[in-house]
């Protein structure tokens, strides 16, 4: 028979793993986004004047429903008034099922489109399938075409800083309204949207300027964007709950964005590598003998250079140290460093006397122009730290590699000094 502690303990996991069952459930997102019922016009946008109405069937009539990750949306259909139903097809540069009519005049589109009722049926991930309707009016009138404001600097875009795009307010746009954006590359590739209606962030309909972050978009390219103003006419917010739904009366125009070449900024750094044996390997022994007290016995300054055109030789990279470094004007050791595509490492000659490097003014002069460094004083007698390793070995292969700290009289280090941000293995034949 269980005892009474016993059974409040199985009683008190129960209740736990019940409770994160739940807020497991809850946490979870919708498998939707947003669904939505639109029909707008489209403009095209290609100088800095007024947007024209497209000339290839500028009046659209759309459903969509907006899938909130990989996946989360198996299928969707719309059922217009008296039809029958129409499969949706899934968009992947715009993550949505989507259904669009595409007519040359606005009676075209109310003869494809009528108002009334229409039902969307979305088979689910997880949420299962959802039948939703949403009631479309009687639409009249389309809003003005949004005109993009800035549109000569839209065609000249640094993609290594923040851009942002502008627009002339929307007349009649209001906060119950949306404004969306979207850029596509060459490839059809959605490479920046602004936030889905509804969601923190997204445009309401008095915006009038959306920033695209640095490095969104790529050098010395072309991309097209639309920016759609979404009139609303009603929401749905109860059918299916963090889904809404709505239906709008909207307006998109089609423009042109092109960025610059960049040039790349060299970039240059400078660091102090000091060098001390902590111990050796003696025999088949996996753990080292150590000699302690351990001592610095040289160094060497490293310059590292990037986004350069072209790395010259080390003996066009010169070193001068503080007084008493041991370096002036001297040349980086050739047979130290590293020259790549992309890089250059350079070395200076390994100085054993002094064999600590000073702190103060250091100059490197590389391809004849001096790069400056104050560096602080490397304080060596407090941050000489001694990795002790064991190894492991497995029919004669090393297998792992394991060390602790000590300080440089071998006094073992309780905690990892916060000065110390890497570690390097080297295994050598």
């Amino acid at each position: 028979m269980k005892s009474l502690s016993s059974i409040r303990r199985v009683g008190h996991w129960f209740s736990v793993a019940a409770l994160v069952f739940f807020l497991s459930n809850i946490s979870r997102a919708a498998d939707v986004g947003f669904y939505a019922l639109v029909k707008r016009t489209k403009s095209n946008q290609d100088s800095a004047g007024l947007p024209t109405l497209g000339s290839n069937n500028p009046y659209r009539g759309s459903a969509f429903v907006r899938l909130t990750g990989p996946g989360s949306v198996l299928s969707a259909t719309l059922t217009s008034p008296g039809g029958a139903p129409q499969p949706m097809s899934f968009d992947p540069a715009a993550n949505a099922f989507a259904l669009e009519g595409k007519f040359h005049t606005q009676a075209e589109l109310d003869a494809a489109a009528p108002a009334g009722k229409y039902t969307l049926n979305i088979s689910t991930l997880h949420d299962g399938t959802k039948i939703l309707s949403l009631t479309l009016p009687i639409i009249t009138v389309y809003p003005a075409a949004p005109h993009i404001s800035n549109f000569a600097a839209a065609q000249a875009i640094n993609p290594s800083a923040d851009f942002i795009l502008t627009w002339d307010p929307i007349p009649g746009g209001t906060a119950n309204d949306f404004i969306l954006l979207g850029i596509t590359d060459s490839n059809g590739t959605q490479v920046f949207q602004s936030p889905d209606p509804f969601k923190t962030g997204a445009l309401g309909g008095k915006a009038i300027s959306v920033t695209i972050p640095a490095h969104t978009l790529a050098a010395s390219q072309g991309y097209v964007a639309d920016l759609s103003f979404f009139k609303v006419t009603s929401t749905d917010t109860t059918s299916y709950p963090a889904a809404p739904g709505f239906v709008a009366a909207g307006s998109f125009t089609e423009f042109s964005l092109v960025t610059t070449a960049v040039t790349p900024v060299l970039s240059a750094t400078f660091s102090l590598r000091h060098f001390a044996n902590g111990g050796n390997f003696v025999g088949a022994n996996t753990s080292p003998t150590a000699s302690f007290p351990v001592t610095i016995n040289s160094y060497r300054a490293n310059f590292l250079v990037r986004n350069d055109s072209s790395y010259p030789p080390a003996s066009q990279v010169l070193f001068t140290g503080p007084r008493g470094s041991s370096l002036v004007n001297t040349p980086a050791d050739p047979d130290a460093g590293a020259i790549t595509a992309t890089s250059g490492s350079y070395f200076s000659p390994r100085i054993t006397s002094p064999p600590i490097a000073p702190g103060g003014a250091w100059t490197v002069t590389y391809k004849g122009t001096p790069y400056p460094f104050s560096v602080p004083d490397p304080k060596t007698s407090l941050r000489l730290i001694v990795p002790v390793p064991k190894i492991t070995l497995a029919n004669d292969a090393l297998k792992s590699v394991t060390w602790s700290y000590t300080d440089a009289n071998g006094n073992a280090l309780a905690v990892v000094p916060a000065f110390l941000t890497s570690i390097r293995v080297q295994a050598l034949d």
